[in-house]
């Protein structure tokens, strides 16, 4: 895991922490990172039988772009294509391949492989 400044937000939202713990999955001109995190489904009241079933706690995976050196970057979810083919956008053709569905969402390794092998600096 590489500590990084949480430039995005990511975290509990009345976190004071300034980094972030960040698991490196692929190493390159654009690093792609893993972020884990924490959430809790809502209590269920099941008021015909009076009894109140417990939420539980599971766990969140969610990607974090880097290019270079550069700011972190995490993929909006409901405007994936636009926001990677923006990211992308000094590399034509894989901006293309994900505007043309080539590339979705669940995409994101090999859309980062794609990057560091075929697209020149």
């Amino acid at each position: 895991l590489l500590s990084k400044v949480n430039s995005i937000g990511l975290g509990r939202i009345l976190s004071s922490d300034r980094n972030i713990f960040l698991k490196l999955e692929i190493d390159g001109r654009v690093k792609l990172f893993s972020y884990y995190y924490s959430e809790r489904s809502p209590d269920m009241n099941d008021v015909s039988a009076g009894t109140v079933t417990r939420g539980h706690t599971y766990t969140v995976e969610r990607y974090v772009l880097q290019k270079e050196d550069g700011e972190l970057k995490r993929p909006r979810e409901l405007t994936f294509r636009k926001d990677m083919a923006d990211y992308f956008s000094d590399c034509t053709q894989l901006a293309e391949k994900i505007l043309n569905k080539e590339f979705n969402r669940n995409d994101l390794r090999a859309i980062v492989n794609y990057y560091n092998s075929k697209c020149k600096e």
